[in-house]
């Protein structure tokens, strides 16, 4: 039987396992492995599985580790997502194709505009990467500037906002920056605690379980070539 794992630290409460199980009705396991060493981890899945989710801090590390790099993988220099195959282990970023399909059905052949990402870790570079291959022309805020890269101050979200088709809300906590945030469309990745979802000036929120439930469903298949049952897999995302 094939077996499937997430590896990271911490990674306990973690919906996975219960999303993969209701995803495939059960058919194949799907493991927790906290490991506070990445070399450890590597080498559990190595042993153990036919693949594995990577979260933090493990993402960048796992990335530089696999043999194959899907062009996300590349251009992020982050994975979520390790599969073996006949040509070595596969790295994905689900963040980044969920998000992608998630553009998608928000916009469908609408005229694509400015999108705003406000937060540059992880969920923030998948994010860009998929609005560019989307269509938009994106920009992002951060604490850590860049103005070399773009990478703009945090004290500019509320104005960029006005001017955005989306925003795009990474940063896993409120901040003070985007409280009064004025915009169309407003995604924000955190899915427990959501800081935005009752902000008055957003036309339309996307809550983070959207995204989290398309990149399962993108990542899922990725791992076993079968279509999840995704249907099932929202069921528990909204009863949290």
């Amino acid at each position: 039987m094939k077996r499937y794992a997430l590896i990271g630290y911490p990674v306990a409460g973690s919906l996975s396992p219960l999303m993969f199980r209701l995803a495939y009705g059960g058919r194949w396991s799907y493991d927790l492995v906290e490991e506070p060493s990445f070399d450890s981890a590597w080498k559990i899945f190595l042993e153990r599985y036919d693949g594995v989710n990577v979260t933090a801090p493990y993402k960048e590390t796992a990335c530089g580790r696999a043999d194959v790099l899907s062009g996300e993988c590349r251009r992020i220099g982050a994975t979520n997502l390790l599969v073996k195959r006949s040509d070595g282990i596969c790295a994905y970023n689900s963040d980044y194709l969920g998000v992608r399909r998630l553009l998608g059905e928000v916009f469908g052949d609408a005229p694509r505009g400015k999108a705003l990402i406000v937060g540059f870790g992880g969920a923030g570079k998948a994010a860009l990467a998929a609005a560019e291959d989307a269509g938009f022309d994106p920009v992002v805020c951060n604490r850590s500037t860049d103005k070399a890269n773009g990478i703009r101050p945090l004290s500019e979200v509320r104005n960029l906002a006005r001017t955005s088709e989306i925003v795009i809300y990474t940063i896993p906590f409120l901040i003070g920056e985007i409280t009064g945030i004025r915009c169309p469309v407003l995604l924000e990745a955190n899915y427990r605690t959501p800081a935005l979802l009752s902000e008055p000036g957003i036309g339309r929120y996307v809550h983070g379980r959207e995204w989290m439930l398309r990149q399962a469903v993108e990542g899922y298949s990725l791992f076993t070539g079968e279509k999840p049952d995704a249907v099932s897999m929202a069921s528990a995302l909204e009863g949290r």
